[in-house]
């Protein structure tokens, strides 16, 4: 009897969508949970007769109803304060990145993490949050803003609980003043602040060439100079120092600055490959160095906050605030077919669609700061609810729950009506 089919399909779809509204209703607290729908659609028709002319409206008999989908409902859930800066919130479009020990990268919208014992952020699972990061432990600079476009460099992120700083800049300078009867020579310094310049040979240079104003030129002798370099460097010389060193000339002075940290012997070096190389200006030219100097220290953290746009800016005992990196977010077109992994975690699919165009999901290409590009903000010290309506969810149970009787009294009806067949022939 395909009355029997047909009421069959009904109850297990009904059975289903009281199955999801019990899962919403069970998850009504949990962080960060997307509550489903399931979504019914009916199941194929037999014909028995088809439209025609002559009879236009045909004869198709139903055989039920299926589940078309259960998917999720991505709408935002409200925002509770909670006072934890490692709680963070999503406030608009976008998921947190998270990687598993095994290199698995996945996406949620929980975002109650803590820090382990050496200062990684992490979830409830001990999967490492992710996004653009620095080196609060060499670097004294901070993490590069990756802006509106997707970052560069990208790793786990992780709050230390110290960072290298420079201590207040120290102004000093002195002056060599050279001239073609009075010049360096190879191995000779100049100490400036603490910053060493050192004169090495370093290779042969062409002779011929004549130092212009306001230019060093390196040569075995005054009047036999190498070709002139404009700012301290040419392919007959080089200028090493730490990152942030500089050279400039203006008339007969040539400065060389260092604005990175220096000790003696850690300075700028100007080196020519002749064996008596000299360091060559037109008579009465003169050499300056100015030096802007601090010492590296190792400052405490003493706070540290998110901020809206995900930067994680760190607040030393001295007084110094650095930026230690950003934690970005991932955004599709498709969120609904994300797959779920339950622990409140989805997974990248084909059909969620990335904001690269890609079929397969980057984090240098997907991944933005968050605020930008109609990607969500992110609240530090909140934590977003279930998106699950409880009142809703009761009624679409009851509706459910009457559907399934209503589909159980049809099998109880068509028991009776082939009782009713069974009893004519014994009759």
């Amino acid at each position: 009897m395909p009355a029997l089919n047909a009421v069959l399909s009904g109850l297990r779809a009904f059975q289903q969508k009281v199955d999801t509204a019990a899962n919403n209703i069970a998850n009504a607290n949990t962080t960060g949970f997307k509550r489903s729908r399931a979504s019914l659609a009916e199941s194929f028709y037999q014909t028995q007769r088809a439209p025609s002319s002559q009879q236009p409206i045909g004869i198709q008999i139903g055989s039920g109803v299926q589940t078309s989908t259960i998917g999720t409902v991505q709408n935002q859930g409200s925002l509770q304060q909670t006072g934890s800066a490692t709680d963070l919130a999503l406030s608009g479009d976008g998921f947190f990145v998270v990687r598993d020990s095994g290199g698995q990268l996945y996406f949620t919208r929980g975002g109650d993490f803590t820090l382990d014992r050496t200062g990684n952020l992490v979830n409830s699972l001990g999967m490492h949050v992710r996004g653009v990061i620095g080196n609060a432990s060499s670097d004294t600079g901070d993490a590069p803003d990756p802006g509106a476009n997707p970052p560069t460099t990208v790793g786990d992120i992780n709050i230390p609980s110290s960072f290298v700083s420079q201590s207040p800049a120290v102004a000093a300078s002195t002056t060599l003043t050279v001239s073609s009867s009075s010049l360096p020579q190879a191995g000779q310094t100049l100490s400036v602040g603490g910053v060493t310049f050192t004169f090495v040979p370093n290779g042969a240079l062409p002779s011929g060439n004549t130092a212009t104003s306001g230019e060093i030129a390196l040569g075995t002798d005054a009047s036999s100079t190498a070709t002139a370099i404009a700012a301290g460097i040419n392919s007959h010389a080089t200028l090493t120092a730490p990152a942030g060193a500089s050279a400039s000339s203006g008339g007969n002075v040539i400065t060389l600055r260092a604005n990175t940290p220096g000790t003696a012997g850690n300075g700028i070096t100007v080196s020519s490959t002749a064996s008596s190389a000299q360091l060559a200006l037109p008579a009465s030219g003169q050499l300056s160095g100015g030096v802007d100097l601090g010492s590296l220290r190792t400052e405490t953290v003493q706070s540290y906050t998110i901020g809206l746009d995900g930067k994680i800016s760190l607040f030393g005992s001295a007084g110094t605030n650095r930026t230690i990196g950003y934690v970005t977010t991932a955004r599709f077109s498709n969120p609904e077919s994300l797959q779920q992994a339950g622990n409140n975690l989805y997974t990248f699919s084909d059909s969620a669609g990335t904001v690269s165009g890609g079929t397969s999901f980057s984090e240098t290409l997907d991944t933005r700061k968050a605020g930008t590009n109609g990607f969500g903000q992110i609240q530090s010290g909140a934590l977003e609810l279930s998106n699950v309506d409880l009142s809703e969810e009761f009624s679409d149970l009851i509706i459910s729950q009457r559907s399934f009787e209503a589909n159980a009294k049809v099998v109880t009806t068509s028991d009776e009506m082939l009782r009713t067949v069974v009893n004519l022939k014994s009759s």
